[in-house]
């Protein structure tokens, strides 16, 4: 049996959809990555990323985030209700990033260090 895939639109975003029963998975998925980032900011996106997960801690239930070259994922698994909350807090900090320190991208960029000292962010001094 094919499944239909429903379309609609919440406060402006397009939205899609497939009732497969059993867990509920959603995701918010922007059209900007790897491949938008002047070569002086170099992993800027992923920093921007680690930034906005930690905005909406704490997250109970699984939950995360991908950089790939043409876009920054954020997703998560569980309660239809749930999801839908984790995915309003990620819009919520998308749209208030301006509220990050200069503390908490430290902290990202060094966790972000740990993960693969090879890739550290190239960001200026502001960072």
């Amino acid at each position: 049996m094919r499944q239909m895939v429903r379309k609609s639109s919440h406060k402006g975003i397009p939205s899609y959809s497939v009732d497969r029963g059993g867990i509920f998975t959603g995701s918010l998925l922007f059209g900007v990555g790897f491949r938008n980032e002047p070569v002086t900011l170099a992993g800027i996106t992923h920093l921007v990323e680690h930034a906005v997960l930690r905005m909406v801690q704490p997250v109970t239930l699984w939950h995360g985030g991908a950089v790939q070259m043409d876009s920054v994922e954020f997703y998560a698994c569980g309660d239809a209700d749930a999801v839908a909350g984790y995915l309003n807090a990620i819009a919520a900090a998308v749209s208030g990033f301006t509220a990050v320190s200069e503390e908490d991208l430290a902290l990202e960029k060094s966790i972000m260090e740990a993960e693969n000292p090879k890739d550290s962010v190239q960001c200026p001094a502001a960072c």
